[in-house]
């Protein structure tokens, strides 16, 4: 009997004594933590709160009200200027070049100061299209690339004159001399040449340009032809000048050869007296 009594003095004991529990739904971590879902108000806690059980409210993760930073990284992939053997040219997705030279430089300039770029081999071109490519990268790691397409073309050159079928030197200004009232010019050469092929001539000095085109018919060199017209009577009055010239240079030649016979007898004819 006594012993019956003692068990219903402890279970009224337990059952009487003031409990402090911390606890409401959700499942701990290995911490016994976990973040606040349900009811949380009702437990002192704000929703999203960090906690652990077995401890009182006020104590807390040190992570609760912990701010996380992340650096924006720049994402800038412009060129703000190239130049091409200091010749600038407008900055597109496709650009295009036009040289009768190598090229020695291409200098690029970045709207950010972040960013990186690298252009491929451009150091050996071939006549015709060579297709560049510009890559630049940004602080964030993404690229974008630039189309420079560099036309190298042979020099315009013209490589022979003709007028009338007689050939020229060919210099900045050359000369030519005729008689005739009109003249044919011809020309060869890599490029266009613009001037007059029929020309009807004037006394005198007559000239001629001949315009030389380069690949988008700009002029690019400019030569200048004299064609000189000489009068025909001018021509004759030339000719029998000539003519008289040389008459008189054979009558020169007759007479000292007379005079050297002449004086040759007299000395041989002095020598057969002598003796």
């Amino acid at each position: 009997m006594k012993k019956k009594i003692k068990e219903l003095i402890m279970i009224m004991i337990v059952v009487l004594s003031p409990l402090y529990v911390e606890a409401h739904p959700g499942r701990t971590d290995s911490n016994g933590c976990h973040t606040c879902r349900t009811n949380c108000a009702k437990w002192g806690l704000r929703y999203g709160q960090y906690h652990c059980h077995g401890r009182k409210n006020k104590s807390t993760s040190s992570n609760t009200n912990k701010t996380t930073t992340t650096k924006v990284l720049d994402s800038n992939k412009n060129i703000k200027s190239i130049s091409i053997d200091n010749t600038n040219i407008e900055v597109k997705d496709t650009m295009e070049y036009i040289t009768y030279n190598m090229v020695n430089s291409i200098d690029i300039i970045l709207e950010s100061t972040k960013s990186k770029y690298e252009i491929s081999n451009y150091s050996n071109l071939s006549i015709g299209d060579n297709n560049i490519k510009i890559t630049v990268t940004s602080e964030d790691n993404t690229s974008k690339e630039y189309n420079l397409n560099i036309k190298y073309l042979e020099e315009p050159n013209i490589s022979s004159i003709s007028i009338n079928n007689d050939n020229i030197d060919i210099n900045d200004y050359m000369e030519y001399h005729t008689t005739l009232d009109n003249v044919n010019i011809n020309t060869f050469s890599n490029s266009k040449v613009e001037y007059d092929s029929d020309i009807k001539l004037k006394d005198g000095i007559n000239n001629v340009e001949l315009k030389l085109l380069d690949s988008n018919d700009n002029v690019y060199k400019t030569y200048t032809l004299s064609i000189v017209k000489d009068s025909v009577s001018s021509s004759n009055d030339d000719k029998k000048e000539n003519a008289s010239n040389n008459d008189g240079a054979i009558t020169t030649i007759f007479l000292i050869l007379i005079s050297i016979v002449i004086y040759r007898k007299f000395k041989k004819k002095k020598h057969v007296k002598s003796q």
